[in-house]
């Protein structure tokens, strides 16, 4: 639609949902035609010497992050959702920056000071979320929300690069081979984790529910994301099954409160946590 609306040529660029060795190759290779693309864009030629000092400004930020969530296995968690949203926006958007490396040390710091003294987001954890596909964006209280009310602190969520990682680790190697690397930190992103064959991740999901001691799970049914919805059934069967927590699933929608507003969303997460609380006794 860009394209179309501005008059100009566009390049899409195709990664495979599946993980095999062929898939790998496919994708470097579109990153590939994709320099290709943009050098006969600009009329500039890509500088490999930037390109590998910017990859090892965002290894470094990366591996931090990563660090950082896993400090949220901690009890009581250190970090609330909407603090950890923060994060993961600053590496989305910074990643390769000098400073953006800075932050992460000085913020893993902070939170591991957090940690070492048992300081958690609320002072009396009670229930540990794990928050299924995406998050009602237009009214992020909803999160402080179930903090002040249940002592419900979210722990587990798709931003997290470790969430669908656990078992083979969320490392992307080193990075002497810069496309490489990125091809690699493609094909381990959260976003793509949840929407390829659940039998790829599945393992993984019961894994993070495990390490970060979830007792709660929401399902947010985010009302434009085809991919997740489908799967809702699957992953609350087998969360219920094999650990034994129930799942809510809310409807909701990224941005639109038309779908569901905030307070019909708190509706919804009070008989939740209200029910887990008869639950407990």
């Amino acid at each position: 639609a860009l394209s179309h609306f501005y008059q100009c040529p566009n390049f899409f660029l195709d990664c495979p949902s599946s993980s095999s060795e062929e898939d790998f190759l496919y994708f470097r290779g579109e990153i590939e035609r994709m320099i290709a693309f943009l050098e006969d864009q600009t009329g500039k030629k890509m500088d490999y010497d930037r390109l590998q000092e910017t990859v090892d400004f965002s290894h470094q930020a990366y591996e931090l992050l990563c660090r950082i969530c896993r400090l949220r296995e901690a009890v009581p968690a250190p970090v609330g959702v909407r603090d950890q949203g923060r994060d993961t926006s600053i590496m989305n958007t910074g990643a390769g920056l000098p400073e953006t490396v800075r932050y992460f040390e000085n913020r893993y710091k902070e939170l591991k000071e957090k940690v070492d003294r048992k300081e958690g987001v609320v002072p009396h954890e009670r229930y540990r979320v794990a928050w299924w596909s995406g998050m009602p964006c237009f009214d992020m209280r909803v999160f402080n929300w179930i903090e002040d009310e249940y002592g419900a602190v979210v722990v587990l969520d798709i931003n997290d690069p470790v969430t669908f990682n656990s078992i083979e680790g969320e490392g992307l190697g080193d990075t002497s081979d810069p496309l490489g690397y990125l091809t690699q930190k493609a094909f381990k992103s959260t976003g793509r984790r949840f929407t390829s064959a659940y039998t790829e991740f599945q393992e993984d999901v019961i894994l993070s529910c495990q390490q970060r001691k979830v007792n709660a799970s929401v399902f947010f049914t985010n009302f434009g994301c085809k991919q997740g919805n489908a799967i809702s059934r699957i992953f609350s069967d087998e969360i219920k099954n094999r650990l034994e927590i129930p799942m809510l699933m809310l409807d909701g929608d990224l941005l639109d409160p038309r779908v569901a507003s905030g307070s019909q969303m708190k509706s919804k997460l009070q008989e939740y946590f209200e029910m887990l609380n008869r639950a407990r006794g």
